[in-house]
Parts: structure tokens; sequence; C-alpha cells
């Protein structure tokens, strides 16, 4: 955010995300034009931009399908209650948004390829998702073959035969594009971030598990038992009962020990989980859909029944983790703006830690606590900045450095080097 406030345009830090990270900006930068520099509201635009597209994407979905096959809406609505929570808590937010791009592209070439506007879009839209995240080169070999399956047994003419020909060719430069930055990426730290992308212990740990994901996982686990199963079965109404069970001793965990129970580091761990999900998800879908599978079975009293409550334990997730993160920054604000030069790790533990909880550790021990102190400058005068934890092994700004300091406007650093001018 940073960056791109410093000039006034789109800041691409990764080539293989562009379209996704446009999408991120693109509030933000229309305030930027508009005129404003506090970088505080910046922020809220660009959190708008990253938590508000998945929204958007998802309802999209729901009016990409034709009205008989409206059940099938449960993929991406999965994607986004059971999946996207799991990883939601970083604001990087990218694999979200391009989990949800995917998914648009998967139902626009599934149910609409054979018209004319169907095939523009379902071309354009693999054009955007090739610049949406490296993880996405799986699902682009798959819509690959898929879209060769579909040329091969069409029997809507040469039309539709061509153009599932042209998609799987594209699909197929749209992988291999992305594979290679997988394969050869800029240096090997990369390499190594993608996979823990994927493999993370997004599950947490035993004294500190990630909520949202063991719902989701659960939940995820069910629904094809409950499809199974007759109406009103033993079986269903157990698992139903035990769900909910298992969904009430979450709250009291989260009630009892907020500051415990979210690690913030295990929703950045496996921040590409929802491209997975989505890779799979589309082509059981597409492979049951192309077999005779009545969508109608996915609308089950049943499966709803999974689903709303697993809609709520999230909202009240998010509700909760919102809840922290705002006290954080209150708190946080309230530091910077009554200290002077650097803060240590050690005073700012003190100060916003006094409880030592696993939440506010964490945060204050990534390098990011650096920059969000100086977003966080009263006015934008910046007057004191928090140092994360020594172990910390990169920082963006060297703060006794003022070539490497963030000069944007909105930020005044006259307080920080008050005997030299900073331009």
């Amino acid at each position: 955010m940073l960056g791109w406030a410093a000039n006034g345009r789109f800041h691409f830090f990764v080539p293989t995300r562009q379209a996704v990270q446009t999408l991120q900006q693109l509030f933000e930068i229309a305030g930027v034009r508009a005129g404003v520099q506090d970088l505080f509201t910046l922020a809220r635009l660009l959190s708008l931009g990253t938590f508000g597209w998945p929204v958007f994407l998802t309802a999209s979905c729901w009016f990409m399908l034709p009205r008989s096959e409206k059940p099938w809406i449960i993929g991406p609505l999965l994607n986004f209650i059971a999946v996207i929570p799991a990883t939601s808590f970083f604001g990087i937010g990218e694999g979200i948004i391009a989990s949800c791009l995917l998914w648009l592209l998967f139902l626009t070439f599934t149910f609409w390829v054979h018209e004319t506007w169907g095939a523009i879009a379902t071309l354009v839209m693999i054009a955007i998702c090739a610049f949406s995240y490296e993880a996405a080169f799986l699902f682009m070999a798959c819509l690959s073959v898929l879209a060769l399956q579909r040329a091969g047994r069409s029997t809507a003419g040469q039309w539709e035969r061509k153009t599932c020909l042209v998609v799987a060719l594209v699909a197929a430069i749209a992988s291999i594009h992305l594979l290679l930055w997988v394969v050869v990426p800029r240096s090997t730290i990369e390499r190594s971030n993608y996979i823990v992308s994927l493999l993370g212990q997004f599950l947490g740990t035993v004294t500190a598990p990630n909520l949202p994901a063991i719902a989701g996982i659960c939940a995820l686990a069910a629904i094809p038992v409950l499809i199974r199963q007759n109406a009103g079965s033993m079986l269903s109404k157990l698992l139903i009962v035990g769900l909910c069970a298992l969904y009430f001793l979450m709250l009291v965990l989260l009630i009892v020990l907020p500051g415990e129970m979210i690690q913030p580091s295990r929703y950045f761990a496996a921040r590409g989980l929802p491209i997975i999900f989505t890779t799979a998800a589309a082509v059981g879908m597409y492979l049951l859909r192309e077999r005779g599978f009545a969508p109608q079975s996915l609308a089950k009293p049943a499966v709803w029944a999974v689903l709303a409550p697993l809609l709520v334990i999230q909202f009240v997730f998010q509700i909760a983790m919102s809840s922290l993160w705002q006290e954080f920054v209150s708190d946080l604000k309230g530091v910077v703006a009554n200290q002077t030069g650097v803060i240590s790790f050690a005073d700012a533990s003190r100060l916003l830690n006094p409880a030592n909880s696993r939440f506010r550790r964490e945060l204050l021990n990534s390098w990011s606590i650096e920059s969000l102190s100086i977003v966080l400058a009263p006015h934008g005068q910046v007057q004191s900045v928090v140092a994360p934890a020594q172990s910390e092994p990169w920082l963006p700004y060297l703060l006794r450095d003022p070539r490497t300091l963030p000069h944007v406007p909105g930020l005044d650093w006259s307080r920080w080097f008050p005997r030299r001018k900073i331009t």
C-alpha cells in the first residue's frame, strides 16, 4: 500500500498476480486520484478491495448459472464459506480473489461456451486468470483437458468444437505460463513459499487451532455423505447434530480464549488453499454433470442444515477476528501517538500485549508491524515506529536511513528527522 501511495499508481510486486493485485488496489487508487491522502482511509479502501471482491465474484456465479442449474452454486458457496475463512485473516488475499475468478471462468465455460458471448467471455476470463495466481496452473491444465474432451464429444456442430479447441489451446498456454513461475521462480525462497502456501499447517496446532478451517473441513466431509442418504435418515441426523455440537464447542473456546484461539500465522500459511479446493471441486462438479448427476440433490434440506450453521459460525469467527484486530489497531494508534523514536519489541510487548496473548504476540513479531505503525501515525506526522522482534529476518525500512523510508503524500517525517528536510 505504501508502495503505490508513494507513486500514485498501481504497484505490482508479483508478475503472475497482476490481475488480482489490480482488483485489490482498484478502490484505493481511485481514492488517491480523488485526492484522499489519509493513509488509514486508503488502508480501509485496500481492505475493501481485498475482501469485497470475493463477495461480488461469488455472487456473480449465481447469475452465471442457468435457471435449471442453480443448485451448482454450492461449489462457489462452499469455497466462500468453508475454505476462504481458513485463510482470510491476513490481508494478502490474492489466492482468495483468484479462486473466485476461477469459479467464474469455470461456470462460463461449462454452461455458456457454446454461445458466442460465452466463448468470448471464456477466453477473456482465461487471460485474466493467467495473471491471477501461480497455483492456478493445475486448474488451467484441467480446463484444457476438459475443453479437449468436450470438443471430441460435441454434438452441437463445428462452432462449439472449434471454440473448445481454442479454449484448450489458450488454457494450456496459460497453464504453462503459470507453471514456469513455480518451476523457475525469481528466487528459491519463492519456490519454498509456494509449497508452504499449498501445504502450510493451516489447521493450526492443538493449543491454537484454526477454528474456521476445522469447521469448513468438517462440513465438506459431511456433505457428500448427506447427499447419499435418504431424507431423515438416522445417519444424517447424527451428522447434523454432531456438527452443531462441534460448532458450539468452537464458540465456547472462542469466547473463553479469544487471544489464544486466533493464530494469525495459520491464516497466512495456506493462502493457496482456496485455489486447490476450487480446482478439485470444479473438476468433480464437471464430471458429475457429465454423468447425469441431478443438481437438485445438492439442494437437499440436510445439506442446507449443514451449510446454514456453518455460515453462522464462520460469520462469528470473522466478527471475533475483526474485533480483536480493531482493538489492537486502536491500542497501537495510542502508543505511536504518545511515544517517540523507535519502540523496541520488548517495549511494544509491554505496552500492547500485557496479557501475552498469542494473537498480539504474533502480530508484534511480524515485520509488518513497522509499516502499520507508520500508517497509523497521528495526522500523518511520524514520531515513533514499532520495531518487530530482532529474530525477524527482513524489514521493509531502515528507520535511521531516510532514503529507505516511504515518502508519500500525507506523511510528514519532520519530527523523525527534525534537523534535515525530508523531500
